[in-house]
């Protein structure tokens, strides 16, 4: 998300990031909106900014507008 963000010049509170377990603990927080999806990780859900539990993207949506 760094060098993707870097190149594009894109600021880190203008990233949504969605992620299910530790190796995404550290996007989740540095990422404008974390979202936790699926996820049974409990300092991923505590640090993320919406917990998603169903298998479905569409409550995504309701970032994007």
């Amino acid at each position: 998300m760094r060098e993707v963000a870097k190149r594009y010049n894109i600021d880190y509170q203008n990233i949504i990031a969605v992620g299910d377990g530790d190796n995404d603990i550290c996007l989740i927080k540095d990422c404008g909106i974390g979202i936790s999806f699926c996820s049974a990780n409990p300092t991923l859900n505590f640090i993320a900014n919406k917990i998603i539990q169903e298998k479905s993207f569409t409550p995504l949506l309701e970032f994007i507008n």
